[in-house]
């Protein structure tokens, strides 16, 4: 796979894409992303590179902004810690950010959380994301899914 990172510019994509040896040389990628208008938006992303692909496939690609999806797989998570560090691994997000957002009950009040019920809402699950989710999007869909399944196990007497 082949990464972008969010605000990464045209020329560190191009020489990423020649050291990771995805492309031999520059002039034919940076030719035909000037003329896709590639060069002047770049999207930040995880994308499936094969070898099939050749210059004008990658470019599409890369220029469509069609990433292939990351699998996060949540099982025994006890601290907020240990979250930040598994989101991190497989996502964009810096572990710091994930933690701070946990840390904070401002963040969490519009969730009608608070930092000591934030971890018991978290469910072991296996999750499609994109890479590059930000940090408030992926809680607040992991912390949805939490209710969701709460409340589809509810039992009513």
């Amino acid at each position: 796979h082949f990464f972008i990172h969010t605000g990464s510019g045209f020329n560190t994509v191009r020489d990423s894409l020649i050291s990771q040896h995805i492309i031999s040389g520059g002039f034919w990628f940076t030719l035909l992303s000037k003329a896709s208008g590639f060069d002047k938006r770049i999207l930040p992303g995880r994308y499936g590179i094969s070898e099939a692909n050749n210059i004008f496939r990658l470019v599409k690609k890369l220029r469509s902004g069609k990433q292939d999806p990351v699998r996060l797989t949540i099982t025994k998570i006890r601290t907020r810690k240990d979250l930040a560090s598994k989101i991190s691994t497989k996502l964009e997000n810096n572990p710091s950010e994930v933690i701070l957002f946990l840390n904070s009950n401002d963040s969490l009040a519009s969730l009608e959380l608070d930092t000591n019920t934030v971890m018991s809402i978290i469910i072991p699950n296996t999750y499609l994301f994109l890479w590059n989710t930000i940090t408030t999007q992926l809680m607040k869909f992991l912390i949805r899914d939490g209710f969701t399944s709460m409340v589809k196990t509810q039992t009513f007497v």
